[in-house]
């Protein structure tokens, strides 16, 4: 019986839905309540069982400004339940409509667009899919436009680094569709920007055609000096960046000449209060420097401390990094 009722209730639902014409109050009232329902993880799956995501995917570009919004909502919670995403990204309509919406004139709109398409990008399935319709290109063309709300910039740009994860592919993609304009993004104001925009460029270095327009386009002098950044994150977000751009000989090259960056590095390794992973960041991007003559020499006579670091530090991947930056040092040709 009570299966009964429950079924009786989503019919109801999925038939207020659907009448999207007939009263703008019981419209609301049933986008609204069917919010608060599918919180609960049983209550979704029923849902997507039902299939009534398959209207919300209708609602999605709806005339009206607060059924999109509420649409969006509802989409964002069905997709990260299991199975949600795998159901939501079968039907064709949800990566139409979403590239509609990305783009809507209302703001609020466009951040809950992005909300969703943030949820949808958690599995490799999902991210495969929007590669191949182009998504790279639409996600860049959204972050050079958007500039009224920071938190969707910010969005989108944590949405590019997992596309871009995709593979080689991706990540030409980006370049090709100038992705590397996003440098002057590593100097917002907003540390969330310039996180995400150095998770970026790590992306984009890990190709060599990404580490040649790295040198190109100037961007290892700014991550060099992102390196002293305030916040935490930022800061190792911009070492990792840092590590594959100096892959490259030209790369080396380009941060060897500047000042004071090996005193930062070989400063952030010492510091106990650092996270690992920023001092593992660090660590390679030294051991990479030291492949240029000057860079050794100047080393060398740090050797003690940096050895000195295998005993203060508790994480044996770190310990082992360390060790091959002492041997890079000390290797003779």
């Amino acid at each position: 019986m009570a299966s009964k009722h429950r079924n009786m209730f989503y019919e109801n639902k999925k038939r207020e839905t659907t009448e999207i014409g007939t009263d703008e109050l019981l419209v609301e009232q049933a986008l609204g309540s069917l919010k608060d329902l599918v919180h609960d993880p049983e209550v979704a799956c029923e849902v997507l069982r039902l299939r009534i995501h398959v209207r919300l995917v209708r609602l999605m570009v709806d005339k009206r400004e607060y059924v999109r919004q509420r649409a969006l909502g509802l989409l964002q919670v069905l997709a990260e339940q299991p199975g949600g995403r795998s159901q939501l990204v079968d039907n064709p309509y949800v990566i139409k409509n979403l590239a509609r919406v990305l783009a809507d004139e209302v703001p609020v709109v466009r951040l809950k667009a992005s909300h969703f398409l943030l949820a949808m990008v958690h599995s490799w399935f999902v991210v495969r899919k929007l590669v191949e319709a182009s998504y790279i290109k639409l996600v860049l063309e959204r972050i050079f436009r958007e500039e009224e709300i920071v938190s969707a910039k910010r969005i989108l740009l944590e949405v590019l680094e997992m596309l871009l994860d995709d593979g080689d592919d991706a990540r030409v993609q980006g370049i090709a569709y100038n992705a590397l304009k996003l440098v002057e993004s590593l100097g917002d104001p907003c540390p969330g920007i310039r996180r995400a925009t150095a998770s970026v460029m790590s992306q984009l270095f890990q190709h060599p055609i990404g580490r040649v327009a790295a040198v190109v386009h100037r961007v290892v002098p700014i991550l060099a000096y992102g390196l002293s950044d305030e916040v935490t994150s930022v800061a190792t977000e911009m070492g990792r960046a840092l590590m594959f751009a100096t892959i490259t000989t030209e790369g080396r090259k380009e941060i060897a000449e500047l000042e004071d960056v090996l005193a930062t590095l070989l400063d952030t390794i010492a510091q106990h209060g650092a996270p690992p992973e920023l001092k593992m960041n660090c660590v390679r991007c030294l051991t990479n420097l030291s492949e240029v003559p000057s860079v050794r020499t100047a080393l060398r006579p740090r050797v003690g401390s940096i050895r000195d670091q295998t005993y203060t530090h508790k994480s044996q991947p770190l310990c082992a990094a360390v060790n091959t930056l002492v041997e890079t040092i000390l290797w003779e040709p």
